[in-house]
């Protein structure tokens, strides 16, 4: 957490499973968490049983624990299984939003990532510990269509929603990659100053946004199923 503390620029980095483009067999996502100097100092590995990936795809509850380079968790991310629609189809409907609870360490929750009710618009709030808007993420009209080379950008706002203080970005990885796996690239550009817990909350963010608008939601490879984007 103090090495997150001090960061401008985060790079989420999901590791490439070509045993998903090859068999079409889901695996528990991991990805690298690195600094701006493209370092690798967290690692987030899911957890989440077969029946699970295998049948919900990227719908699925997750948990997603994130160690430090000795292996301590240091974050813990918990996404509830919520009703079975793509992206902001349903975000209206309370009990399909999407959320994720984070906690640093384990059992100390830390903040919250909750779906807004925002029509194609993939928006989210983010918040503290308390349940209390810290940050707005204010991203593009979403309408399950992914175009090869396209960046797509989140806003960062403040909590009543005046200024920007950041962005999130998904770069485009390159079209093997893109269209033959499921590895997904993110920065993060944050104040240094921003409290460790809200980054460690919008890492939380970039971890369900990549399963919620990214991931293939057919719960099989990309090559068998790119009509579906």
């Amino acid at each position: 957490m103090d090495r997150l503390a001090a960061l401008e620029k985060i790079q989420v980095k999901q590791k490439v499973e070509l045993i998903e483009a090859v068999t079409g067999f889901e695996t528990n996502n991991e990805y690298e968490i690195k600094d701006g100097a493209g370092v690798t100092f967290l690692r987030a590995k899911e957890s989440t049983g077969l029946c699970g990936r295998m049948c919900c795809g990227a719908h699925r509850a997750f948990t997603i624990n994130i160690t430090d380079p000795n292996g301590r968790n240091v974050i813990r991310v918990v996404r509830d299984y919520k009703c079975f629609f793509i992206g902001q189809c349903c975000s209206c409907c309370s009990c399909c939003r999407d959320s994720v609870t984070v906690e640093a360490p384990q059992g100390n929750i830390v903040g919250f990532v909750l779906q807004q009710c925002s029509a194609c618009n993939a928006n989210f709030t983010i918040r503290d510990s308390h349940g209390m808007v810290v940050l707005h993420l204010k991203g593009p009209c979403y309408c399950g269509c992914r175009c090869p080379g396209q960046k797509y950008t989140f806003r960062m706002m403040s909590a009543d929603e005046t200024h920007e203080v950041g962005r999130l970005h998904k770069e485009w990885a390159g079209f093997a990659k893109e269209i033959l796996t499921d590895a997904d690239t993110f920065l993060l550009e944050v104040p240094q100053d921003m409290a460790v817990e809200t980054k460690a909350t919008l890492v939380a963010a970039v971890l369900l946004i990549d399963f919620m608008f990214f991931e293939d939601n057919s719960g099989k490879n990309k090559v068998a199923s790119t009509h579906h984007h």
